[in-house]
C-alpha cells in the first residue's frame, strides 16, 4: 500500500515527467513560463488555459519583443504583460488571416505610446481578444481600411482625453462583441465611414462619446454605456444618413443619453434613466423609429424632436424633470402610438405650434406638472386618455367637440381631471 508521501513523489514525477515533454515538443514555448505555474500550483494539463493557447500558438510575444510587427498570417500570443515605448505602436497587425490572442496578458502603453494594437491598411480577417490594453495616447484598438474583424473579450483602459478605445475608420464586416472600455477616453468606441458594423455586450463607462457614430451601417445590441457625457452619438453630416438599429441598449448616470443627429435610426427597448436628457435628434434629419423605449428620471426631457418622420411606439417616458414627449420647430409627420407621459415635471406631450401631421392614438398622459397635449388643433387625436394632471387635458382647447369628451370626478374613472378622447 502505498504512503500519502509515496503519492507526493508520484504526483511530483508525473509533472516532471509532463513539463519535459512539453518543452521537447514544443521548443517555442517558455520552459520558464511552464515551470512557474507548476510551482505556482497550477493544473498544467486541465486548468491553465495560457498554457492551453500557448500550445495552440505559432509565435509567442514577449517584452523584448515589443513593438511587434505581424508580417505573416497564424496564431500569435501575447507570453507575458507587456509596455510599450513612448511614441510606439505595441503590435502591428500587417498581415491577413492573423489572430492575435493576448491570453489574459496587458498591452501597456503607460500613457505615452500611440496605440495598443494597429491593424495596417488592408489586412483583412483579423481577430484580437482575451486580454487587456491600457494606457494608449490615440487608440487602444486602431483598424483603418480592413474586412473581416472580430475583437472580442478586450478590457481597454486608462486613455487619455483626446484618445479612442476602439477606433475603426472605411472598413467593412467588423464585430465587436464583449469588450469593456473604461475611464478617460474622448469616445469609447469610434466608427466611422464604414458598413456592416455589430457591436454587441459591450461595456463604455466614464467617457466623453460611449459610443460615436458617423456614416455608417451598424447594429448596437446589448450595450451599456455609464458615467459618460454622451451615451450614444451620431454627429450632424450633410451625407446621406446612416442606417443604425440600436436594440436592448442601456445609458444610465450620464449626460444625454442617445444624441442622434442624423437619420434613418430604429431603436428597440433602449432606456435612458438617471441621465440629463433620454434620446434627442436634431434639425433637418428624418427617418427614426422608436419601439418599446424608455425615458426614467432624466432631469431634463424625456423624448425631444424637431425631425421629420418620427415614429414612437409603446414608449414611456416617466420622472423626468422636464416633457415627457417633445416636439419641436417644423416637425412633419409624427406619431405617438400606445404611448405613455408619466409624472414628469412639465406636459406629459409637447408640441410645437409649427409642427404638421402630428397623430396621438392610445396614449396615456398622467400625473404630469404641466399639460396632458400640449400641441396643434390641426393633429389627429384618437382614443387618448389624460389623468390627474396639472394643466389642461388639451392645449389649446379643442375647438371639434367630437374629439374630447370631459368627464368629472364621478365620471368613469375617479380622479380630478379626467379626460378621455374618442375616435375622430
Amino acid at each position: 500500500m502505498c504512503s500519502n508521501g509515496d503519492f507526493f513523489y508520484l504526483g511530483l514525477y508525473m509533472k516532471v515527467m509532463k513539463i519535459l515533454c512539453l518543452v521537447l515538443l514544443f521548443p517555442g514555448i517558455s520552459l520558464y513560463a511552464v515551470v512557474d505555474r507548476v510551482v505556482a500550483g497550477s493544473r498544467l494539463w486541465d486548468n491553465n488555459k495560457r498554457i492551453n493557447d500557448e500550445l495552440s500558438c505559432d509565435i509567442l510575444i514577449y517584452q523584448t519583443d515589443i513593438p511587434y510587427t505581424v508580417t505573416a498570417s497564424g496564431n500569435y500570443c501575447l507570453a507575458q504583460d507587456v509596455t510599450i515605448g513612448a511614441g510606439d505602436d505595441g503590435i502591428t497587425i500587417s498581415a491577413n488571416d492573423v489572430e492575435l490572442d493576448l491570453n489574459g496578458h496587458r498591452l501597456d502603453g503607460a500613457g505615452s505610446a500611440d496605440n495598443g494594437v494597429v491593424l495596417s491598411v488592408g489586412a483583412d480577417r483579423i481577430t484580437v481578444k482575451n486580454g487587456f490594453v491600457s494606457g494608449s495616447s490615440i487608440s487602444g484598438i486602431q483598424l483603418l481600411g480592413n474586412q473581416n474583424v472580430v475583437i472580442d473579450g478586450l478590457i481597454i483602459s486608462e486613455g487619455q482625453f483626446t484618445s479612442r478605445g476602439i477606433r475603426l475608420e472605411d472598413c467593412n464586416y467588423v464585430s465587436i462583441k464583449n469588450c469593456d472600455v473604461v475611464k478617460d477616453f474622448s469616445t469609447g468606441i469610434d466608427l466611422l465611414d464604414s458598413n456592416e458594423l455589430v457591436v454587441t455586450k459591450c461595456h463604455i463607462s466614464n467617457c466623453t462619446n460611449g459610443i460615436q457614430a458617423s456614416e455608417v451601417q451598424l447594429v448596437v445590441d446589448n450595450c451599456i454605456m455609464t458615467n459618460c457625457s454622451i451615451g450614444f452619438t451620431m454627429p450632424f453630416t450633410t451625407g446621406t444618413g446612416e442606417d443604425v438599429v440600436l436594440r436592448d441598449c442601456l445609458v444610465a448616470d450620464s449626460g444625454i443619453g442617445f444624441r442622434l443627429f442624423n437619420s434613418d435610426v430604429f431603436a428597440l427597448r433602449c432606456i435612458v434613466k438617471n441621465s440629463s436628457s433620454g434620446f434627442l435628434t436634431s434639425t433637418f434629419t428624418s427617418n427614426y423609429t422608436y419601439v418599446e423605449c424608455q425615458a426614467i428620471g432624466n432631469s431634463q426631457q424625456g423624448f425631444s424632436s424637431p425631425s421629420n418622420n418620427v415614429v414612437y411606439k409603446k414608449c414611456i417616458a416617466h420622472d423626468n424633470g422636464l416633457n415627457g414627449f417633445a416636439v419641436s420647430g417644423l416637425a412633419q409627420n409624427i406619431h405617438f402610438l400606445d404611448c405613455e407621459s408619466i409624472n414628469n415635471g412639465s406636459d406629459g406631450f409637447s408640441c410645437s405650434n409649427t409642427a404638421v401631421n402630428i397623430l396621438f392614438k392610445g396614449c396615456v398622459a398622467r400625473d404630469n406638472s404641466g399639460d396632458c397635449f400640449e400641441t396643434v388643433a390641426s393633429g389627429k387625436y384618437m382614443n387618448n386618455v389624460s389623468i390627474d394632471n396639472g394643466g389642461l387635458p388639451f392645449s389649446p382647447a379643442l375647438t371639434d367637440a367630437t374629439k374630447a369628451i370631459s368627464y368629472s370626478s364621478a365620471g368613469v374613472l375617479a380622479g380630478a381631471n379626467y379626460w378621455i378622447n374618442v375616435i375622430d
